[in-house]
């Protein structure tokens, strides 16, 4: 068996799924109905997938379907870590 140096297609579509319920949880924080205290702390979990192998991957493919504001966001902070 042969294997691949890209990550699973399973592993994307985790990755997806993570990173689309932390966006949710983006909006929400701007609309004042989820803590703003809570989403920090749950950046530093976003922002370790995002450095992972396949959350690289998703991110370099994927990110022009996010909200411009969200990956400003995202993108700022890994900057900063």
């Amino acid at each position: 068996m042969r294997l691949s140096t890209r990550p699973s297609n399973r592993l994307l579509a985790i990755v997806e799924e993570f990173v689309f319920a932390y966006q949710a949880a983006f909006i929400r924080t701007s609309q004042g109905v989820y803590d703003e205290e809570l989403f920090h702390v749950q950046l530093t979990t976003v922002l370790a997938v995002l450095a992972s192998a396949g959350g690289r991957v998703w991110w370099e493919e994927r990110r022009t379907i996010s909200d411009p504001e969200f990956v400003a966001v995202l993108e700022r902070s890994a900057s900063r870590v």
